[in-house]
């Protein structure tokens, strides 16, 4: 379906990044990964570790010189981080006795201090300088706003062009592996999707026989499909991961992928649906042959319902027949269609060219007639109780029209409204519109 193009290139477009994603990891430095022991004075020496190495440091101080990261949200409130110079004892002690030191390494603490005030009270402490401190993380850029609040002063200047991020965790070859799985195993179902869109296509054009009109339609099978095509890849993602890294093969996730492709195979398989607007009525067809939903000399009434959500407009025409009551438009799932506003138009004039006449008679012979939330009588218009509602007389219409999902009908020499219903409360709408713009043919031809 058409409204479906988005869908599947939203889905298309995450697969392809999941791919690339694990080719860039898989084509990655894989020294990075190892976890190396380097010495803090190396460090100081140049002998910098690359951007993302996972490294161990033993020898490391923290130096009583740092910086507030501090940020404020409306609705997160207010967040004060930490970033502390590490160095070996030697810096260490040349920057507590208030000598330049050259910190060559920054350390983000994990605690959320809240405050600045909270941060500087934590900072302040001096036992929290005076023992070793080992430490494991990773090795990355260090923050340009970092950089900038270096630069405003302190007892220490800094050529310093990494950051030590504690709990980190390089991306392992199981992760490229897994994004990779991930990624292609999506593309495949978004192709077979596709492929089955095509071959309805082929057999809509089939049931377009003399005077019938096909129209797409979708199935609750498709909310099925968006189960597997969310969860197939995702579990496809640990499943290959933890072979790679680990050589162990989970059974139990691979058969959730198996049972999950299979859910997807025939949920696309029965994601085969159609309305079919015959000369005799409106059909369903589907892989279980056509069914007639509603006979054109069983229906009495059409309701037409509007809705706005964000920009997007939800359409949906009922055709009832009696209590029975057959219902398609523009929804995602069951009774979703393409072309819904042709589809509309059809049932709109079908419905309209049979049930007009016998309304207009029945109430030129005086009887009051139900229009939903609505009813008319060849005096007027009637709100409220068909047989004792308001009356509104036909020559004191002003206006009637459908604005925004509802029926505005305004009284001559009112500033509001006389009524303001939803559209989808009015039985046969056109008709209700017709008779109003010709004043109630000329109330039921006097």
């Amino acid at each position: 379906m058409k409204q479906y193009i988005w869908m599947k290139v939203i889905a298309a477009g995450l697969a392809l990044a999941a791919l690339l994603f694990g080719i860039s990891i898989m084509d990655a430095d894989p020294t990075l990964r190892v976890q190396q022991d380097v010495s803090m004075a190396d460090i100081e020496a140049g002998k910098m570790p690359p951007d993302g190495q996972k490294v161990r440091i033993t020898d490391a101080w923290l130096l009583p010189t740092w910086v507030v990261e501090y940020s404020h949200s409306r609705k997160r409130g207010d967040h004060a981080h930490v970033t502390v110079g590490l160095g070996s004892r030697e810096t260490f002690e040349r920057a507590a006795a208030g000598q330049t030191a050259d910190v060559k390494l920054w350390l983000r603490l994990p605690q959320d201090f809240k405050t600045r005030e909270g941060a500087a009270t934590a900072m302040n402490d001096d036992a929290l300088y005076l023992r070793q401190q080992p430490r494991e993380g990773v090795i990355n850029a260090l923050p340009d706003s970092v950089r900038e609040n270096i630069k405003s002063g302190g007892p220490w200047t800094s050529s310093a062009t990494m950051r030590l991020e504690e709990g980190a965790t390089p991306n392992s070859e199981g992760d490229g592996v897994g994004f990779v799985a991930a990624g292609m195993l999506a593309l495949l179902l978004v192709a077979a999707w596709v492929a089955v869109d095509h071959a309805n296509q082929g057999w809509l054009r089939d049931l377009a026989t003399a005077g019938a009109t096909p129209f797409q339609g979708a199935s609750r099978w498709l909310l099925a499909y968006g189960v597997a095509l969310l969860g197939a890849p995702l579990l496809a993602f640990f499943v290959a991961g933890a072979w790679v890294d680990a050589r162990q093969l989970d059974a139990a996730l691979l058969g959730w992928v198996l049972a999950l492709l299979a859910l997807a195979g025939f949920a696309l398989w029965r994601h085969r649906v159609a309305f079919v607007v015959t000369p005799q009525g409106l059909d369903r067809a589907s892989r279980s042959g056509t069914q007639p939903l509603l006979r054109w000399d069983d229906v009495d009434a059409l309701s037409i319902a509007q809705r706005n959500f964000r920009g997007s407009v939800s359409v949906s025409y009922t055709l009832h027949a009696g209590e029975r009551k057959a219902k398609v438009g523009n929804s995602l799932f069951a009774g979703g269609v393409d072309r819904y506003k042709e589809l509309g138009a059809l049932l709109r004039d079908e419905v309209n060219r049979r049930v007009a006449p016998p309304l207009f008679a029945k109430l030129a012979s005086g009887a009051r007639v139900a229009f939903g939330a609505l009813g008319a009588h060849r005096d007027g218009l009637v709100k409220g109780r068909l047989e004792t509602g308001e009356l509104l007389p036909w020559a004191d219409i002003d206006s009637a029209n459908f604005a925004d999902g509802k029926l505005k009908i305004k009284r001559k020499g009112k500033l509001l409204a006389w009524d303001n219903v939803a559209l989808g409360k009015v039985r046969n709408p056109d008709v209700l519109i017709q008779l109003i713009e010709q004043r109630g043919l000329a109330s039921a031809a006097q």
